[in-house]
């Protein structure tokens, strides 16, 4: 029944009475429910929250946090999900404290389920965020062992990542005077450039820094022995046997 006025009509042999003037319609409308935007990245705790709304009042909220979009198991394991709203009430927000120390680095699709006073229940729109804690992987790095000072080092390394890699840079020493950046040169992550060598003799640490996009970073460090370069200006003496 939607909302009106109804005639009550009754047939039949017997005598009747009408014990009410009213009738309580069914609520069968459902509380409207909107999640509130979440970061396509987090690496960190994170407040996750909803508006909400019925026209005949609010009961409670559910939050669904799952890996594969789906909510099933998910709605009842999260508990601690904070009515900022009386119940009742018409409209409100419901909100849960996300400790993403418990959850593993992956896609996330979250959801909130709200209730009305009717028992009526609504769904919002599914939020997706990418869980990233881990720091891009270097291996396989390519640098000479020695270089004339002032000379240009090449170096290559592959480099991965669980999101993908946003940035690469090098430079000599832990202070940079001098930050190169890094050129992929391939579907498999080779990452290739080219930086200035140092200016005095001895060793210096080449540094490799990268960097994901949620800013995440891997730092690899290569050892390079720097030399001053062979003169070949004074002629040899050849003695003939």
């Amino acid at each position: 029944l939607s909302r009106g006025s109804y005639a009550l009509k009754v047939s039949g042999t017997g005598a009747y009475v009408l014990t009410q003037s009213s009738v309580c319609l069914q609520d069968s409308a459902k509380p409207a429910v909107t999640v509130n935007a979440v970061p396509s990245l987090l690496s960190a705790a994170s407040l996750l929250s909803a508006s909400v709304s019925d026209s005949n009042g609010l009961k409670g909220c559910e939050v669904c946090i799952s890996t594969d979009g789906v909510c099933d198991a998910e709605w009842s394991s999260n508990v601690n999900v904070n009515n900022e709203f009386s119940y009742g009430d018409k409209s409100g927000r419901c909100s849960f404290f996300w400790n993403v120390s418990q959850y593993s680095d992956s896609w996330h699709f979250i959801n909130f389920r709200v209730t009305d006073v009717g028992n009526n229940t609504a769904t919002g729109a599914v939020q997706q965020t990418f869980l990233d804690r881990t720091k891009p992987l270097i291996y396989s790095v390519t640098v000479p062992a020695a270089a004339d000072v002032n000379s240009t080092v090449k170096f290559s390394a592959n480099i991965t990542d669980n999101y993908g890699v946003s940035n690469v840079t090098a430079y000599f020493n832990s202070s940079p005077a001098i930050v190169v950046a890094a050129t992929k040169n391939s579907s498999i992550g080779l990452f290739e450039a080219t930086v200035r060598a140092p200016s005095t003799v001895g060793s210096h640490s080449l540094v490799l820094a990268a960097a994901d996009a949620i800013g995440n970073i891997a730092v690899h460090e290569t050892v390079v022995r720097v030399e001053e370069p062979v003169s070949w200006s004074k002629p040899l003496g050849i003695v003939a046997m």
